[in-house]
């Protein structure tokens, strides 16, 4: 896989907060020791190490973070978009595909059209396959998904399971067969979207779509024990159908025969019987576990009026400290406290919904509170904050929506390397902190990783808010006391 489309290999949410960081200038450069070996420092509440190593074409080799975030986390994010605009020049990749920018604008007959389509993804496969390069793969792959969303957006379901049955069965047998870029990438995950909306479909045919998945299951074991769930998980409504039984059966034993943990499959039976009105008691130490199950269980309790029982449900899902993944768990909390009128216990929801990464949560909050006693409900977060409730990432959020200018000061006195993130709302408040503050950062930066490239947008910066003269004499000052 080249650094250029390394970007496949995170979710959207890790991507977009790993632009932040290069963003914010919290992505820095370490002294490269080898040729190619690049390494950086990304500075959050401590300081990330990554390890990104690359072949002279800039095919990626290895990466690593010393965090516990997952393999793929927002720090290597960020460091692969900070490698990948530095080294731009050193490591660039031609398009192979010509592909025109108005290819969806204007389609009068959608089966040359689909014709067209295929005919592209071919091009890339028998390039890949003559060059044994598989770069062109993920420009196709990028086409394809493109495809697929105008086709399902526009109505035109045949062609797109078509279009979806080509790629699983033509384009991916020989990509998984040259490499595992389509299990790093997690790409029978992102096919999830594609296989539910054809489910959903009333003019596509059940049996078409369990014989897809069926052969599909046999042609790749490296298909992750989670998407088969998933997948089952979708195709368990045609439950509802007797005609369909047997058919659903093998798909669900040749599941098994594809995974490593029976245990996998819980939810995936759980929505089988439950389409087949077989009920089947589980008790909440067994069901916590499953998602999808909570979320079903929720559903039925919401639908009963029985919102107590679908609360201690949702906080089965909800984590000691806020995270982002949580939003979904968390909204559904506040929606049970509205329907209750439980005015302190709304309130308790919407901080947390804040805490999790959600401003709408602050912005429900503050609508909601007389604004004679708002003051009070800004002091039970600060005082939250310092009992470690939640981050330092929402604290300076919440700082900068309250206007506490003197305790974000405070704040980057502290953590002088987040002036590169707040100078913006401190600029017109108190331009010599801003001053002070914003220089002393270029000059500890420089001093540290002497990376001139990626201080330039700074110095840039510094000279936009304080004279051009400033910016220069800071350039000087760099030059004549690099250490």
């Amino acid at each position: 896989m080249h650094i250029r489309v390394a970007h496949h290999l995170f979710t959207d949410t890790r991507f977009r907060r790993g632009f932040d960081y290069v963003n914010w200038g919290l992505v820095l450069n370490k002294p490269q020791q080898h040729p190619h070996v690049y390494e950086f420092t990304v500075m959050g509440t401590k300081e990330y190490h990554t390890s990104i190593t690359v072949d002279d074409v800039g095919h990626l080799l290895s990466a690593t973070c010393d965090c516990k975030g997952g393999r793929y986390c927002k720090h290597l994010a960020s460091s692969f978009i900070l490698l990948s605009q530095q080294k731009k020049q050193l490591y660039m990749m031609q398009p192979y595909l010509d592909i025109p920018e108005d290819f969806n604008d204007q389609v009068y007959n959608i089966s040359i059209h689909y014709r067209n389509i295929i005919q592209t993804c071919m091009l890339a496969l028998d390039h890949a396959k003559v060059q044994e390069s598989t770069d062109v793969l993920f420009e196709a792959y990028e086409f394809y998904m493109e495809q697929m969303e105008w086709l399902i957006d526009h109505g035109f379901y045949e062609h797109a399971l078509e279009l979806f049955e080509w790629m699983m069965d033509e384009f991916v047998s020989y990509w998984t067969s040259t490499n595992n870029d389509c299990q790093e990438m997690d790409f029978f995950k992102k096919q999830t979207q594609w296989l539910d909306a054809l489910i959903d479909a009333s003019n596509i045919d059940p049996l078409r779509i369990i014989n897809d998945v069926l052969l599909w299951l046999q042609l790749y074991p490296e298909m992750d024990d989670a998407v088969i769930n998933d997948w089952l998980v979708l195709l368990s409504v045609y439950g509802k159908n007797d005609d369909l039984s047997d058919d659903l059966r093998l798909l669900y034993e040749q599941a098994k025969d594809s995974i490593e943990d029976d245990m996998t499959l819980v939810e995936a039976s759980y929505f089988y019987d439950h389409h087949r009105n077989h009920t089947r008691s589980y008790d909440l130490d067994t069901i916590k576990k499953y998602p999808k199950i909570i979320r079903h269980q929720v559903e039925l309790a919401m639908e009963n009026d029985l919102l107590e029982h679908a609360l201690t449900l949702i906080f089965t899902q909800i984590q000691s400290r806020p995270k982002y993944e949580d939003i979904p768990w968390v909204s559904l909390w506040v929606y049970i406290k509205e329907k209750q009128e439980d005015e302190a216990g709304l309130k308790e929801a919407l901080r947390w919904l804040f805490y999790c990464g959600e401003t709408n949560g602050y912005h429900q909050l503050k609508a909601m509170v007389d604004r004679r006693i708002w003051k009070q409900e800004v002091d039970v977060m600060l005082q939250q904050y310092e009992q470690g409730v939640f981050s330092d990432w929402t604290y300076r959020q919440l700082l900068v929506l309250e206007h506490e200018w003197d305790r974000l000061k405070a704040h980057i006195k502290e953590h002088p390397w987040f002036i590169s993130q707040l100078n913006k709302h401190l600029i017109d408040v108190d331009p010599d902190f801003v001053y002070e503050y914003l220089k002393e950062w270029i000059h500890l930066r420089y001093r540290e990783f002497k990376d001139w490239e990626s201080l330039q947008p700074w110095i840039t910066l510094f000279a936009s808010y304080f004279s051009e003269e400033q910016g220069w004499n800071l350039v000087k000052e760099l030059k004549e006391h690099p250490s």
